[in-house]
């Protein structure tokens, strides 16, 4: 498990991995922004 391919191969994939988180991560927080925007629109155009 110590020659270097192995070694390679788990930098590649946590590296994967972490890409992956930050792309669900971003778009989990983009699709909150838009809903929080959207309900805030709906509230100001509210007739008070």
């Amino acid at each position: 498990m110590n020659d270097w391919h192995a070694a390679g191969f788990w930098d590649d994939f946590s590296m994967i991995k972490r890409l992956n988180r930050a792309v669900v991560t971003t778009t989990i927080y983009s699709n909150l922004l838009y809903e929080v925007l959207s309900i805030a629109e709906k509230i100001s155009s509210k007739p008070s």
